[in-house]
């Protein structure tokens, strides 16, 4: 089922406005203009090893060559060899993927123990790819993604070193270990972050063995907490409130960070794809979330909660007591709304043997035509698995996320529904020139740090010497149901979308319903986003096109 559950899109956690005023306009500059100084240089390097950045421009970046232990300055970075991370404030870049030629790669490790860390992980090393769904432009990395090397605090504005020990591959092929210490100076400005880092080891493992990870899930009690994007185990305080989490597993139970299980984005599919090699992407559709089950063995045995699919991954001998996993892969979405394949390879007696990689969104655009019903009803579709269905009662079903009847539409949302729907008209016709949820309103804060929040009302805004702009790159506002007039002459009303109610013309003459050449955005139950585009109607059947981006995207 879908969990109707607010979802706060990481425009906001993406501290906009750490950077708001880069190129914003004079409204929101804060006082004084630029506190750091005209050149970038790196601070200090002090006696425990820690090294602080001057990186407080908002326009350059300062690059470090970890190999000599120096700041260096490319004249272009893209094709440089010599420098390995790059820092402006809160982003760093490595010099590798789409941002550089230098082949640096970054694994993260949740929880690391810096001082003990004497050795680079066997695990999965990223380098630089396209932004996917922050609201900056710079590429994502294991320092740039969903999960950032920051916490930030919001109710201070700060930020401060997430748990995490990076691992960097640099330009000539040496390992570094690094942790981030801090963000700010000793007078407390934003913009100079601290780490330190050391030489260590290559890894000693085998390569091809990589994207395996062993999980001792013995216990019968506790559960196993997994990031399968990072391939660790991690440890969560409370599960139900957390995306941090992927894959939890106790013994041959196991849930993702979805539904009756955690407030995440997660859910998983079998994989109809059987060699691992050629399982590189996935459609966004098509994911079952958590529920409750019955326990396996005895009849009385009490249910559990986890993943439908997930829990047949394995045969049982009721005479030797053996398990066997399946030749079987699977896709899983992650809490933040990523996507990873999985394999179970081996199991004894609570260890299990995974193996685990990440995949790209395959972003489908699908046709679906909706033929009127008899008794003039709606027909439900969910856009998550892409099915017509039939809810008992609409009202309060948050399975569903559009209904059509005949030129009538509706979203799970206002008088039509109990969940997060809602629509936008982005004001184009081409369904491609949509590709992301486009920005609203937010309160810009210069006395909190010069940080965006998009959750603040105007009031509460007022309140905290902030101003509403749309310069935050906040979301944009979702028009939720409401009753509208029937159409033609019999005065009657209908609960459906004013804003989807604008998609076609009227003949008068000929009666003829024409699409108009518009697309639109829609916000499902769950606070995920699709967009639609109508192309024909024709004796009450309406026909559109639409690709869901995924929950936790907003772009397509």
């Amino acid at each position: 089922m879908k969990m109707n559950r607010f979802h706060q899109l990481p425009l906001f956690v993406t501290l906009l406005s750490a950077t708001a005023w880069v190129g914003c306009a004079e409204d929101i500059q804060p006082e004084p203009s630029d506190p750091c100084p005209p050149e970038v240089t790196v601070i200090t390097t002090d006696s425990t090893g820690t090294t602080r950045v001057g990186a407080c421009s908002q326009e350059n970046w300062l690059y470090l060559d970890l190999d000599a232990n120096t700041q260096v300055f490319p004249e272009n970075s893209a094709a440089d060899p010599t420098w390995d991370l790059a820092f402006q404030r809160f982003k760093i870049l490595t010099n590798g993927g789409v941002t550089g030629t230098g082949a640096v790669a970054v694994a993260r490790v949740a929880s690391g123990d810096y001082d003990a860390m004497t050795e680079a992980p066997t695990q999965r090393y990223v380098e630089d790819v396209e932004d996917s769904d922050d609201d900056g432009d710079e590429a994502d990395n294991p320092f740039n993604e969903a999960t950032s090397w920051y916490d930030y605090d919001r109710e201070d504005h700060t930020l401060s070193p997430a748990d995490f020990v990076y691992v960097i591959r640099s330009t000539e092929g040496a390992y570094f270990k690094l942790e981030m210490t801090n963000y700010y100076d000793e007078a407390g400005t934003s913009g100079f972050p601290a780490f330190r880092f050391a030489a260590i080891d290559p890894p000693s493992g085998d390569p091809a063995l990589a994207d395996r990870l062993v999980v001792d899930a013995s216990s019968n009690e506790e559960w196993v907490y997994i990031n399968t994007f990072d391939r660790t185990v991690v440890e969560i305080e409370d599960p139900t409130d957390s995306e941090d989490w992927d894959l939890a597993i106790r013994r041959t139970q196991i849930q993702t960070n979805s539904g009756t299980s955690g407030a995440g984005h997660g859910g998983a599919k079998i994989a109809a794809e059987t060699q691992w090699e050629n399982l590189t992407s996935t459609p966004t559709i098509g994911f079952a979330v958590d529920r409750e089950l019955s326990a396996p063995g005895r009849p009385n045995a009490p249910g559990f909660s986890g993943h439908p699919d997930l829990n047949e991954w394995y045969d049982y001998n009721g005479q030797t007591h053996a398990v066997t996993p399946k030749d079987q892969m699977y896709v899983l979405r992650t809490g933040e709304g990523d996507y990873t394949k999985l394999q179970i390879l081996d199991y004894a007696d609570g260890v299990l043997t995974l193996r685990l990689d990440s995949l790209t969104r395959d972003l489908q655009t699908y046709t679906e035509t909706v033929n009127p019903l008899d008794d003039g009803g709606f027909v439900y579709f969910d856009m998550d698995h892409g099915l017509a269905m039939t809810p008992d009662d609409p009202s309060s079903n948050l399975e569903w996320d559009l209904a059509v009847s005949r030129t009538k539409i509706q979203t799970n949302s206002g008088t039509s529904g109990s969940g997060q729907g809602g629509a936008y008209n982005p004001e184009t016709g081409s369904l491609e020139e949509v590709s992301r949820v486009p920005a609203g309103e937010g309160c810009y804060l210069p006395l909190g740090g010069h940080v965006c929040d998009c959750a603040l009302t105007v009031d509460q805004c007022a309140e905290q010497s902030g101003i509403m702009t749309g310069q935050c790159g906040c979301p944009a506002p979702f028009t939720v149901d409401e009753m509208l007039p029937a159409p033609g002459p019999s005065g009657e009303s209908y609960s459906g979308s004013p804003i989807l109610a604008d998609w076609y013309n009227y003949d008068p003459n000929t009666h003829v319903v024409s699409p108009k050449d518009a697309s639109y955005l829609v916000r499902t139950s769950d606070g995920a986003f699709s967009k639609i585009k109508i192309t024909e109607y024709e004796d009450g059947a309406l026909t559109f096109q639409w690709s869901f981006a995924g929950p936790g995207q907003t772009r397509f």
